[in-house]
């Protein structure tokens, strides 16, 4: 039962960031979007996954509702920034507070597109989200 709404969780997420892809602009459009005001720094990333897509979704620790998630991102030089937004709405998230951090391993594009993944696993079980820019080494 656990694992089903594990899978059906990053379903969801995937759905999401398809959604919000969907909305940005192609260049070709004079509408303006509100851009992310805060994000997640992860170093440290293994060398596996470069070149590969990840994104996170945010948890309160011991629950299963998701908060806030990025958008899909290409891993580089181990490491990448994920822009965060709220999961209800999809604007920009502006937050703070201690939350379970999960990371999903796309091999690419059409693979997260599909909600295929190669890897799914915390990366900040009680992670303290503040200012800016909050930086999280992979463990």
């Amino acid at each position: 039962m656990k694992k089903t709404f594990k899978i059906l969780g990053i379903i969801a997420l995937v759905v999401a960031i398809g959604f919000s892809m969907t909305a940005c602009s192609d260049g070709s459009s004079t509408t303006s979007y509100p851009q992310p005001k805060q994000f997640i720094d992860v170093t440290g990333i293994p060398s596996a996954y470069n070149g590969m897509i990840g994104a996170l979704r945010l948890k309160y620790p011991d629950t299963d509702k998701i908060i806030v998630y990025s958008t899909e991102e290409k891993i580089s030089e181990n490491s990448t920034t994920f822009p965060l937004f709220n999961w209800n709405d999809e604007k920009p998230w502006e937050g703070s507070g201690n939350f379970s951090i999960t990371i999903i391993i796309f091999r690419n594009s059409t693979d997260a597109a599909a909600g295929t993944y190669i890897y799914a696993g915390v990366i900040g079980a009680n992670t303290n989200i503040y200012g800016t820019t909050t930086t999280l080494p992979w463990s």
